[in-house]
């Protein structure tokens, strides 16, 4: 089985701002779901409050549960390499599997080691389009991207 790196986590670290202890609303949805900690939101009610402990818990879980959902789902990405597998762990993360299963065009790039091409592809739909998630999380998703496209790091 493969664990989230130590780079994973301190990228979902860094991406999600620290730890929110107290839950809150979406805010594209200014309701459900409610997320706590690093982005937790299975099971989360308004008001929700918890320790540092329990968002560092929690994160560890979710992220072991995004690379169990990519790795069931696309079973050729341990082959990618470190920082590249964890970009894809990270946008699953973000994402949920389901929805980063729609990057279809991203996914075949990365497949077709074409990681240049897959980078731009996390971010632009079409010509002047940027993704829904290249909007919702722009400088982590740009980030992200620069790290596909040159196989090193970001964090």
């Amino acid at each position: 089985m493969i664990t989230p790196s130590l780079k994973l986590l301190a990228s979902l670290r860094l991406g999600e701002g620290g730890p929110e202890l107290t839950a809150y609303a979406d805010p594209n949805t200014h309701g459900k779901p409610y997320t706590i900690g690093y982005g937790h939101a299975v099971g989360v009610e308004p008001g929700q409050r918890c320790t540092f402990a329990q968002a560092e818990q929690w994160l560890a879980e979710d992220a072991q549960t995004a690379i169990n959902g990519l790795v069931a789902h696309l079973d050729w990405t341990p082959h990618l390499s470190p920082p590249r597998f964890d970009v894809f762990a990270e946008m699953c993360f973000n994402l949920g599997v389901n929805r980063f299963l729609n990057f279809t065009q991203t996914i075949a790039s990365a497949q077709a080691g074409n990681y240049e091409l897959c980078a731009h592809d996390m971010l632009w739909n079409a010509p002047g389009v940027m993704t829904q998630w290249y909007k919702d999380i722009h400088t982590r998703a740009a980030r992200l991207s620069t790290q596909m496209a040159t196989g090193v790091y970001q964090v």
